[in-house]
């Protein structure tokens, strides 16, 4: 896991769908539909801010 300039700390696929108790089907399918934000750091490798990830679903959720 890295650290973002602001001290706020990155996580993986694995743990940001733990966080959030979903598969990693279910995260991949939200990250390609918009719905959640993810830092590309290379071809195949994704990290996850947990709060921009939050804040992104309480924005789609008040969106319905």
């Amino acid at each position: 896991m890295s650290d973002k300039d602001n001290g706020e700390r990155l996580v993986d696929a694995v743990e940001q769908a733990r966080l959030l108790s979903w598969s990693l089907d279910s995260l991949y399918r939200a990250v390609r539909a918009g719905w959640v934000p993810a830092y590309h750091l290379g071809p195949r490798l994704l990290r996850f801010d947990p709060d921009e990830t939050r804040q992104a679903l309480k924005q789609k959720e008040g969106a319905r």
